[in-house]
């Protein structure tokens, strides 16, 4: 007597498909977030490494002119122009522009924050303050960071350095 055969059909089960769609699913909820606070970390180290620069450019500024500012006092007006776009797109920053053409800078072209910068030789001591602002996740707050160096002693000395806002 032959024995029934068996139909040999490759493939998955149903049960299988189930474990594999929510393993992917698990591995994805852990993972999303995680990436968006490694971008919003990344674009806070562009804010830094930037304003590295403008304060590397504005000792070097003062360095070559003696300590004093022509007319007392330089501005950099807010690049890209303010307000800051409501979500986290870059925007092109011209260097172009009255103050920002008198520093040492490369063109870091398209930035995620806005900058100013303020230096003056017109008070005692002497001193240049820098803000930058955005919104970098696009939720409405915008996240500020402010720092003020002051010439004593032949030294510039970061006397502020503040952030506030959204922290991320």
């Amino acid at each position: 007597m032959a024995l029934p055969r068996r139909s040999s059909r490759a493939g998955f089960t149903l049960v299988e498909l189930m474990v594999v769609v929510a393993i992917i699913g698990f591995l994805a909820a852990a993972a999303i977030p995680n990436y968006r606070n490694i971008v919003l970390r990344s674009r806070k180290t562009e804010r830094t490494l930037i304003m590295n620069a403008i304060a590397k450019a504005l000792r070097e500024f003062f360095a070559n002119k003696d300590y004093r500012v022509p007319g007392g006092t330089m501005t950099g007006n807010w690049q890209p122009t303010v307000p800051p776009a409501p979500s986290p797109t870059k925007k092109k920053f011209d260097w172009t522009q009255p103050g920002w053409t008198s520093l040492a800078l490369s063109d870091f072209g398209y930035v995620y924050y806005n900058y100013y910068f303020i230096a003056s030789s017109a008070t005692t001591p002497p001193y240049f303050y820098i803000q930058a602002e955005g919104d970098l996740d696009g939720n409405g707050q915008v996240n500020y960071r402010t720092q003020q160096y002051n010439l004593v002693g032949g030294m510039w000395q970061l006397v502020t350095d503040t952030e506030t806002g959204d922290l991320f």
